[in-house]
């Protein structure tokens, strides 16, 4: 089987999700093997999605016809369940007992974690992180592709201390529980324990908010920036208005311990971008995988948020859209 490129595995792979496969595709010809590493969501901490070293897809190689060479599917691999996060690579890596590998790291809608070999499509590793939640438990039957719900934001790798971060949805004794997880890349075990993902804001109103993993959703690509991980949650379509908030969050690496200042509130952006977030207030929810941004004065978080109501949860719904900054 011939050796594929990089692009040409996390875009198949990313196509065969919804049918809980991934699918290695290459040309009819030998490329070479996987020359680069894909760690975080779309290449980079600013979500370009711009590989600049891609030197194999190019006309001549994914169109057919005279002299042109055949892009194809060259293997494929069962998962248990459905694939809504981007599979990440890292090219040489050490897999306990079972020497190096270019691997793809890629994740499901059942809590589970594969480690894929890039060139053959066989399975390396896999490990479950829990029960996920049944698509009949989300609040007013908010639809899904799938009938489960397990980690959907795509996780980041820490590439020198050879670790992942990956949030994992769980069904815990009749409720839900979201949890990060420090992953080592070797052999899929805990590096740090897991921790209970938990958080609380004093709102506007001088009352205190807390955080309901039962009605957020972890959607966006969680983000490694200074010596810190992060994550957004948002609603699950737009159910239980007057319980799920937007909200990012931060740990730092290594202890996982939470940061002291990590949600956003009931308040009025300083300079909402459209008219409609002076109406509604801009109670966000969180949606765009964040990418921080360095000005001279501290590191930064833009996010965009949105939300489909004014500050009555039953008055007429209008769109939202803001863009508050958080210190990294």
């Amino acid at each position: 089987m011939a050796p594929i490129s990089l692009r040409s595995a996390l875009v198949a792979a990313v196509l065969a999700g919804s049918f809980g496969m991934v699918q290695l595709c290459g040309t009819a010809s030998a490329v070479g093997p996987v020359s680069e590493n894909v760690t975080t969501y779309h290449y980079d901490n600013l979500r370009t999605g711009w590989n600049p070293n891609e030197t194999v897809l190019t006309p001549k190689t994914v169109l057919r016809g005279s002299g042109a060479m055949t892009f194809k599917m060259t293997s494929f691999t069962s998962l248990d369940e459905q694939v809504d996060t981007q599979p990440l690579i890292v090219t040489g890596q050490t897999i306990k007992n079972m020497g190096t590998h270019d691997v793809v790291y890629v994740t499901t809608e059942n809590n589970s974690i594969y480690a894929i070999d890039a060139n053959s499509g066989a399975i390396l590793l896999k490990r479950n992180l829990g029960t996920p939640v049944p698509i009949e438990d989300l609040p007013g039957g908010c639809g899904n592709n799938s009938g489960n719900v397990g980690i959907g934001g795509t996780p980041v790798i820490d590439l020198p201390n050879n670790i992942m971060y990956v949030i994992s949805y769980l069904s815990v004794n009749g409720g839900e529980a979201y949890y990060l997880h420090e992953i080592n890349l070797t052999t899929l075990a805990d590096v740090t324990p897991r921790v209970l993902v938990r958080a609380g804001a004093k709102l506007t109103n001088g009352k205190n908010f807390l955080f309901h993993a039962s009605v957020s959703r972890q959607r966006a690509a969680l983000l490694l920036a200074n010596g810190n991980v992060y994550a957004g949650f948002a609603s699950f379509c737009d159910q239980a208005a007057d319980q799920s908030r937007g909200w990012v969050l931060g740990w730092n690496t290594g202890t996982l311990t939470p940061l002291a200042a990590n949600d956003l509130t009931n308040k009025l952006a300083p300079t909402p971008t459209t008219s409609s977030c002076r109406r509604c207030g801009c109670r966000a929810t969180a949606w765009r995988p964040p990418p921080p941004a360095t000005s001279t004065s501290s590191p930064a978080i833009p996010t965009l948020t949105a939300r489909r109501s004014t500050a009555s949860t039953t008055s007429p719904k209008v769109s939202c859209r803001c863009l508050p900054t958080f210190r990294l």
